[in-house]
């Protein structure tokens, strides 16, 4: 018990705001915004017994701060990630034991900044939580992240695996289009992004890539191309 309390302290951290009261992760199931049996569930992290080289969490590590935003309330954890295989967010507590955070009640949840979203009145998407990558007046570009297992290598005489299976990580763009509330596929490159534009900003536009050689195709410099196209 001592154990669990200190883990506890170590884990959860608790802030005070004078608009919104910031709470430590586990009181999450004590949310009068939820019942306790729609906030998650514990979940023993065994490591599998064949192992994969990487991992299929967005982060390395689970050094990392988060804060769920569920109605007027703001819950912080201090080991947190995002588990790209199963879909799920995830709060640690212990070497072998999370807890496995039930979404469908939150609206927001910023990983060191990056920021999660879902969009239950989108018809056309299924509601999962979709990286809140650049906003502007008329589109968001959302991000999906996605992990795959590469098969190893084995050895044809001894059929004895001398190369480990391997996580590949990718990701899949997406627009939120402001107007008809819609979230559609996206291949990040000048044609596709201009044709979300007003057509009398796209000379101003390609001025600026050509200025500063920056390149749709690639995610920072797009980011930094649609800052500019908000200020125009």
């Amino acid at each position: 018990m001592k154990t669990l309390l200190i883990a506890l302290l170590i884990c959860c951290t608790c802030l005070h705001s004078q608009n919104t009261e910031i709470k430590p992760i586990l009181e999450i199931q004590k949310s009068s915004n939820v019942g306790f049996k729609n906030t998650g569930f514990w979940s023993n992290n065994n490591k599998s017994k064949e192992p994969i080289e990487g991992t299929p969490y967005l982060f390395d590590n689970w050094e990392n701060e988060a804060r769920l935003y569920l109605n007027d309330e703001i819950f912080v954890a201090t080991l947190f990630n995002f588990n790209i295989e199963q879909e799920q967010f995830e709060a640690k507590f212990s070497e072998d034991s999370v807890l496995i955070i039930d979404t469908k009640n939150i609206d927001k949840i910023v990983i060191n900044a990056i920021v999660f979203k879902s969009y239950p009145y989108v018809t056309s998407y299924d509601g999962r939580f979709l990286q809140e990558l650049k906003t502007t007046r008329g589109f968001d570009v959302l991000k999906k992240y996605y992990v795959k297992i590469k098969e190893g290598k084995y050895n044809p005489m001894t059929q004895q695996q001398i190369v480990a299976d391997k996580y590949i990580k990718y990701e899949e763009y997406f627009i939120l289009n402001k107007q008809s509330s819609t979230i559609n596929a996206i291949k990040l490159n000048q044609k596709n992004i201009l044709e979300l534009i007003d057509p009398s900003l796209h000379h101003s536009l390609n001025q600026f890539v050509k200025n500063n050689k920056l390149n749709y195709k690639d995610e920072d410099d797009l980011i930094k191309i649609l800052t500019y196209y908000n200020s125009l």
